[in-house]
């Protein structure tokens, strides 16, 4: 059996609207923490968010696959039901060995879902969203040995490159400030401004986005 890894790095999505495939949007989750920036943008987050994970605890590995995918189906027309939910299916997750007889182990396959709801739908309670999501899951009669857990809360960003023009213009304007304030003449070298914009959570239901660059200075003497 060929071996099936999957993973998520940068928490990067495409989310449709359930019932509506074609309409995708880009939603980037903010991380917890990162090294501190010059310039920056607080602003309120799109999304409260759940990784919703589904295992099962079938010894045998074609009756935990099963029992896995009934939890799944169950999650997502449970999520139906609701229009305010979005939601992500992400990767299985499988173990494996050369062994053909012994690739799963007993409890090491599961199945992360991202379930997000917009925070302009609960007039930005992040808590009665998270409440939603949390009763969604809590309801749910899962197969006889599957079971759901949930990932601490997260905030999300629908399409964070809107704000890139902004932040640039701010990093300008910063340049310009360290050229006054050092007095002398030089060069300014900048790097990463062409990375991706990033997401950080600020508050209960803010964010900060920023680029992650760098600066350096060749100051000249006088």
């Amino acid at each position: 059996m060929k071996r099936l890894l999957a993973a998520i790095f940068l928490c990067v999505f495409f989310i449709p609207k359930l019932g509506v495939a074609e309409n995708k949007n880009v939603v980037v989750f903010a991380v917890e923490q990162g090294k501190p920036v010059a310039v920056s943008l607080v602003e309120k987050a799109d999304y409260v968010a759940f990784a919703v994970t589904v295992i099962s605890r079938q010894e045998m590995p074609e009756d935990e696959l099963k029992e896995i995918g009934q939890a799944r189906r169950l999650l997502v027309e449970e999520a139906k039901k609701n229009e305010k939910i979005r939601i992500h299916q992400g990767p299985i997750y499988m173990s494996s060995t050369s062994n053909s007889r012994t690739s799963f182990s007993y409890g090491t396959t599961q199945v992360t879902l991202n379930i997000l709801i917009p925070l302009s739908e609960v007039d930005w309670d992040v808590f009665q969203a998270a409440a939603e999501i949390t009763a969604l899951v809590e309801k749910i009669d899962p197969p006889e040995k599957a079971s759901y857990s949930l990932s601490p809360m997260k905030l999300a960003v629908e399409d964070p490159e809107k704000y890139r023009r902004k932040l640039l213009g701010m990093i300008d304007e910063n340049i310009h400030q360290i050229r006054g304030l050092i007095k002398k003449t030089g060069k300014i070298f900048m790097t990463g401004i062409e990375k991706p914009v990033m997401v950080r959570e600020f508050d209960c239901n803010q964010v900060e986005v920023f680029l992650d660059y760098n600066l350096s200075i060749e100051v000249e003497g006088e």
